[in-house]
């Protein structure tokens, strides 16, 4: 199914397998307040991505839809290693996404319970020290995350290694520039 040529007014979620311009919809990962977050593919770099889709009742508010394109903008500004990097935006009838980088591994929150005790200092610093280089970057960036918790902090699995990611620069705003 490509979503693409589908006007059948598309329902709330895309499903696997569609179409969403050169990206292949593998599966829905999570649902938020305003949208949802697929994994997909894309075709022709045969790479995976993740897009974070704005609710179609939601795009059509200015305002919203307006903060929503900010996020991308922001994050998009923000290159660095220990955050999320946005690659591009995609519409398509009442699609409005942002596409970003996949991290394999899920984020803080969850690792923290799937622990089941307490961090040790030495896995806290390894995530915090991060994460910090991160923030400091940002805000050298004039970017201010405004909510920074153990959800929107992503963990790249790389061999035995988590690398932290800050993601959901829904609520920053940038104080220049």
């Amino acid at each position: 199914v490509d979503v693409n040529n589908r006007r059948d007014g598309c329902g709330d979620v895309l499903r696997d397998g569609e179409r969403l311009q050169q990206y292949l919809i593998e599966k829905k990962v999570a649902k938020g307040g305003m949208g949802w977050l697929f994994k997909a593919q894309h075709t022709t770099l045969k790479m995976p991505v993740a897009i974070k889709v704005l609710m179609p009742h939601h795009s059509e508010d200015p305002e919203l839809r307006g903060r929503f394109l900010n996020e991308a903008r922001i994050q998009c500004r923000l290159k660095h290693p220990y955050i999320v990097q946005v690659t591009d935006t995609i519409e398509v009838d009442e699609f409005l996404g942002i596409v970003m980088e996949w991290v394999e591994g899920g984020d803080l929150m969850g690792y923290m319970h799937r622990q089941g005790e307490l961090l040790s200092f030495q896995q806290i610093w390894a995530i915090i020290s991060p994460v910090l280089e991160a923030l400091q970057y940002a805000h050298e960036k004039g970017g201010i995350h405004r909510d920074i918790k153990p959800d929107n902090i992503l963990l790249q699995q790389d061999g035995d290694l988590s690398i932290p990611k800050i993601s959901d620069f829904g609520l920053a705003k940038l104080e220049r520039g």
